[in-house]
């Protein structure tokens, strides 16, 4: 009897790092950042409890300082779209941040150094 509940729970264990490894390949993952309209400290609780339970969202900041989050997700498993939809409905203004100019030319001159 105890024999059986070990190779269960082993095989259940097996299963659930299985899952978690496929759903969130390092490379298939996506960062995208959004400005927040609030400085509300429940707010950066609410906002990252609610965006990491989001399928397809494996990290969720917010910055209360700077009104940032920052989310790094699955593009196969959600959009850009719904994470902002989450977070309206709670009621928060939100804006996808467009990427920086000097992030563009530095991933510009990296990509061109590798070519080499």
């Amino acid at each position: 009897m105890k024999g059986n509940y070990l190779k269960t729970m082993l095989v259940a264990l097996v299963g659930i790092f299985l899952a978690v490894g496929v759903t969130f390949s390092a490379d298939e993952l996506s960062k995208a950042s959004f400005k927040v309209d609030t400085k509300d400290k429940e707010a950066k609780v609410k906002i990252e409890t609610v965006v990491n339970m989001l399928k397809g969202v494996s990290e969720a900041e917010f910055d209360l300082n700077s009104k940032k989050l920052v989310v790094t997700y699955d593009p196969k498993q959600i959009e850009e779209a719904m994470i902002s939809f989450a977070v309206e409905s709670m009621g928060y203004p939100i804006a996808k941040e467009k990427p920086k100019k000097e992030e563009t030319r530095s991933k510009n001159v990296n990509s061109d150094s590798t070519k080499k």
